[in-house]
């Protein structure tokens, strides 16, 4: 336990960067979770599809697949800013906690 606790102290030094790494996170898995029901949107409607809905379904199709990557890139981003910084804040001190 003491060493989630320490663990989670350098985590919350930098917690607007975790906060908007989790929420882009999350707003980048809805986005990609989207693609499979504009698939079945397509395949239900195939049969009485016209080319204004074919329009809309690929560009729901390519706002999907794009919003997806852009906010799970971004997430990566801002949470890899956060993570270098814990990093060397854990290795100094558990450097300088070997040396006593």
């Amino acid at each position: 336990m003491k060493v989630f606790k320490t663990f989670c102290s350098f985590f919350w030094r930098y917690k607007i960067h975790f906060i908007f790494s989790f929420v882009a996170a999350f707003v980048g898995i809805i986005f990609s979770s989207s693609l499979p029901f504009i698939y079945r949107y397509l395949i239900d409607n195939f049969s009485v599809i016209t080319s204004r809905t074919i329009f809309l379904a690929i560009g729901g199709y390519v706002a999907a697949r794009m919003g997806g990557n852009l906010f799970g890139n971004l997430s990566y981003y801002i949470g890899d800013k956060a993570l270098i910084k814990t990093g060397e804040f854990i290795s100094c001190f558990g450097i300088f906690r070997r040396s006593r």
